[in-house]
């Protein structure tokens, strides 16, 4: 063993770091204003506030309700 050794530093942290630093500048770089986001969220909430989904009761009949949000 030789005790003057140094630990050997791997480099794939510092990348990892930067790539994912890079990609989350560039997400919100891409969004032009708060307005964009706060319009995407709209759209969002309107398509699930108008999701379908079948509840079956006791008696094994299915009955459409609405997806309640708020």
């Amino acid at each position: 063993m030789n005790a003057k050794r140094k630990p050997k530093k791997t480099l794939w942290p510092v990348v990892l770091l930067v790539l994912l630093g890079g990609w989350v500048v560039g997400e919100f770089y891409r969004l032009p204003t708060v307005q964009t986001v706060r319009t995407a969220f709209a759209a969002t909430e309107i398509e699930v506030s108008a999701i379908w989904y079948a509840d079956v009761d006791a008696y094994g009949e299915i009955k459409g309700k609405k997806a309640q949000l708020r």
